[in-house]
């Protein structure tokens, strides 16, 4: 009788093999890599609630990097995404070019950023495998519009083909800007007024709703910040990043004006190394 011999490995079981070995090998050799962990409405029940996710990435040659993300709640026995940077390289005209491709396993998906840029004019434009032309955006820094400096900048979007236009003047202390949005008619308008180095406030009017919202953002040194917006009838949100400690912890509350015990808080560590 002839020896007995090992039934072949599935397809499926041979992916997650390599996946794995490309995996450690990435983590291995990166030069840069980072993982981070989320607790939202902090009650934990199982260990999806963590959210865990890591990112590796390598530098391929000049200009070339490559990596990938792990994502346990999206897919636990391999890489979430696989991406490839192509870093910006020199056209004629003084145009540079830059490719950002990525494919996620999760959803058997390809995506690919493209970026075009001269001086302070840029366009991008997405694509992807399912939906194909995903959005192109445009923007441009006017050097001196009244003695003071314009960007203007524009979005298309293809699911709802719709467009987003802003603009924003630089004043002595301030921003004022202007913000347009076909989909839902909106138009906002804010004025950012920087008190000092740290401390800056922006009120804004929807001026089809006639909602107003308020924040206030302050740096905490070079690493760390806190921001809170104010929706009058609607609730107070708090964000803050602490990076003072090898990594970055960010901290999310959502504190409705009419109930605080429905707060929705959210905790997420991320780690460099």
């Amino acid at each position: 009788a002839p020896p007995a011999q090992n039934p072949p490995s599935s397809p499926s079981t041979m992916a997650r093999a390599s996946l794995t070995v490309i995996a450690l090998a990435s983590a291995l050799a990166s030069a840069s890599a980072g993982f981070s962990t989320s607790i939202k409405d902090i009650g934990i029940s199982s260990p999806m609630d963590l959210n865990l996710d890591g990112t590796f990435k390598r530098r391929i040659t000049d200009g070339l990097s490559g990596g990938l993300t792990y994502n346990y709640a999206r897919l636990r026995n391999a890489p979430h995404e696989v991406f490839v940077k192509l870093g910006a390289f020199d056209l004629p005209m003084g145009f540079t070019f830059e490719v950002d491709s990525r494919y996620s396993l999760a959803d058997k998906v390809a995506a690919f950023d493209a970026q075009i840029r001269r001086g302070t004019g840029v366009v991008k434009a997405k694509f992807d495998t399912t939906k194909k032309f995903v959005s192109v955006e445009a923007k441009k820094a006017l050097a001196s519009v009244a003695g003071r400096p314009l960007t203007l900048s524009a979005n298309y979007r293809q699911s709802d083909r719709s467009v987003q236009a802003a603009a924003e003047y630089f004043l002595e202390g301030a921003v004022a800007g202007l913000d347009l949005d076909s989909s839902n008619g909106d138009v906002n308008v804010r004025m950012t007024f920087h008190l000092d180095e740290e401390n800056a406030v922006t009120p804004a009017l929807n001026l089809r709703t006639r909602d107003t919202k308020y924040t206030w953002a302050r740096k905490l040194g070079s690493t760390s910040a806190v921001k809170a917006t104010l929706l009058p009838g609607q609730h107070v949100e708090v964000a803050l990043e602490d990076g003072t400690y090898g990594g970055k912890w960010h901290a999310n509350a959502i504190v409705p004006v009419d109930d605080v015990s429905k707060t929705k808080l959210s905790v997420k560590r991320t780690l460099d190394f």
